[in-house]
């Protein structure tokens, strides 16, 4: 086991646990990207592991120290790092959002593909093949957060609408921060004025006989 210093950019929620992801600390110097996994089938950790030392949930601006067992290469998620989730996250202090500008990205991957929900929101697993990383940290501007009704019992879903690069994107936010707050929110559309977004490439999900993997935003920082 290492341990190993990350700046959080984001925290995904989903049905299959938490995602934490961010840059990777040398000292004061960024580093490559990281998102951290669990040695399940390289998938999110469980909610019970994603929680630091001062026992709160780890979220976006913290500088956190995590106990690493391996790399875990998933496709195009290179960057996958498998935590031990036996060892408490500890928490190394909670930066502003001024902190952070130097990690932003200038653009996304290539267009891409629109599902029903969302525009140029998925990728075919073979676009996946010609990309440099899974992970971007973006400052689009404008951002529209559009809540929907529940369905079936299902929380509110959240969708992030930008333009960015000359491209305009509707994406799924599972920034968890965000997914809690929306369920006490109008719904609607909430306009949003120069957050910060952490987007991820999701794992692959297959569809007869072509793949998708989903850009998802995983951070939102106002």
């Amino acid at each position: 086991m290492t341990w190993m210093r990350m700046l959080c950019l984001g925290v995904g929620l989903s049905e299959d646990g938490v995602t934490a992801m961010g840059r990777r600390l040398d000292g004061e110097t960024l580093g490559p990207w990281m998102r951290l996994v669990s040695d399940v089938d390289h998938e999110a950790v469980a909610p019970a592991a994603a929680v630091l030392d001062s026992g709160e949930r780890i979220r976006p601006l913290d500088v956190v120290d995590v106990p690493v067992d391996d790399t875990a290469t998933l496709m195009h998620q290179a960057e996958n790092h498998i935590v031990a989730e036996d060892t408490p996250w500890q928490l190394v202090r909670r930066v502003g959002r001024s902190d952070v500008l130097d990690a932003l990205d200038t653009r996304l991957w290539r267009r891409g593909e629109s599902s029903g929900d969302g525009q140029h929101d998925r990728m075919t697993h073979l676009q996946t093949f010609f990309l440099d990383g899974s992970l971007r940290f973006v400052r689009p501007g404008t951002v529209d957060l559009e809540i929907q009704p529940p369905r079936g019992g299902e929380e509110p879903a959240v969708r992030a609408i930008f333009r960015l690069d000359g491209h305009r994107y509707n994406l799924e936010v599972i920034d968890a921060v965000t997914r809690e707050q929306a369920q006490s929110c109008t719904v609607g559309t909430h306009r949003l004025d120069d957050p910060l977004l952490c987007i991820s490439l999701s794992k692959l999900y297959e569809y007869n006989a072509e793949g998708y993997t989903y850009r998802q935003v995983t951070g939102l920082i106002r």
